[in-house]
Parts: C-alpha cells; sequence; structure tokens
C-alpha cells in the first residue's frame, strides 16, 4: 500500500524521528556489516575485490539476519521509504538492472521519482526486502527500511552495512549482539553520529 510522505513524517514523528537529515545523522547509531567490506557492489574496485556470486551470498548473510532481527522483534510490517536520505536513488542510471527493477517497484504503487512517498508492506516480503538491500550494498538506492512497530530506522549502505536507528540504544543492541553469537561473518558496530562508512 502506497503512503504519502506526510502519513510518513506523521508516523516518524510518533516513533521519536525527527525526519531533518541533521537531526538523524547526529543520533547513536549500532549496526551490522559483512565481514567482507564490499563497497558500491561486486563491479566497484573499491572495498573488498570479490566475485559477484560471492556478493550475493554475503548480500543473502545480512538478509538473513535482518529476517532473524524481524521474526524475534515480532514485527508485522514496515514502510520502505527515502526517510532522511531525501532521494530514492543516489544515481540515476537506466540501464543498471537494480535501477530498473526498484524504479518498476515503485511505479506500480504510483510513486513518482523523486517522491518522498513509500510504501507500507506486510513483513514476509522477503523480496522486496533482498531489493531494497541489493540497491543499498550497490550504492544505487537510498531507501531505507522502517519498522514503526517497534520504533526502528534502518538505513542499509554502499558497505554493506545496516546501521540501526532507535532511542533504546541498549535494547537493541542486546538483541542484535546475541543474534550475531550464530553469525561470526556478520560484526557489530556503534557510533556516536551517524557515518556512511562502517569501520
Amino acid at each position: 500500500m502506497k503512503i504519502a510522505y506526510t502519513e510518513i513524517k506523521k508516523e516518524a514523528l510518533r516513533c521519536g524521528f525527527n525526519f531533518d537529515f541533521d537531526t538523524i545523522s547526529k543520533m547513536p547509531v549500532i549496526g551490522i556489516h559483512h565481514v567482507n567490506d564490499w563497497d558500491h557492489g561486486y563491479k566497484s574496485s573499491m572495498g573488498y575485490n570479490g566475485k559477484r556470486r560471492e556478493f550475493y551470498a554475503d548480500m543473502r548473510d545480512i538478509a538473513s539476519f535482518l529476517y532473524q532481527y524481524m521474526a524475534v522483534k515480532s514485527v508485522n510490517e514496515f514502510i520502505v521509504a527515502p526517510f532522511h536520505r531525501i532521494n530514492q536513488f543516489s544515481v540515476s542510471d537506466k540501464n543498471n538492472d537494480i535501477y530498473k527493477e526498484i524504479k518498476r517497484f515503485l511505479n506500480s504503487f504510483g510513486i513518482r521519482y523523486k517522491s518522498g512517498a513509500g510504501v507500507k508492506l506486510s513483513a514476509g516480503e522477503n523480496a522486496i526486502i533482498e531489493m531494497i538491500l541489493e540497491g543499498c550494498f550497490r550504492g544505487i538506492s537510498e531507501l531505507c527500511i522502517f519498522f514503526p512497530e517497534i520504533k526502528v530506522l534502518i538505513a542499509p549502505n554502499h558497505h554493506f552495512g545496516i546501521p540501526f536507528f532507535t532511542h533504546d540504544i541498549a535494547k537493541e543492541k542486546g538483541t542484535i549482539q546475541l543474534l550475531l553469537k550464530s553469525s561470526p561473518q556478520l560484526s557489530y558496530y556503534e557510533k556516536l553520529g551517524y557515518i556512511e562508512k562502517c569501520e
């Protein structure tokens, strides 16, 4: 279901998130990233220099962690939108496969290019989550995933990381670190302010 920018903003404010980038960029952030530090995907000469198949295997590791997290937190729905990033895409590449896929997805809900509107979906829409992760990990998409029920916003980045924004750092940290015990290929990090690159 399409959700208008004004409604997303109301939902975010209800969860205690001021919507502007400056405020979010100064929030404490916790997150995970893969031990293979990819940078803009498998075609990039930056970051981890692995093969395409390895990129997708590593992406499945992150996706699997996220599904476990959603199950433990009893997430029923999520919202996909640019949020504080403002734009849907970091680049406009009409020949890029993931760009075209995400654009088709947004268009199917009547969401125009450069709109702040989003889509509300039920948990279990794994193909959509993987599409968002791939778009961000390849440095194409700026879309975020918001879990309003638990007041958590995640903003996947092109360094194969998933920053979690929340006002209850201790609670989410405990959940994340517990789940990481069965995922040695993933690492935990925390920062005082939001910086795109995971260290």
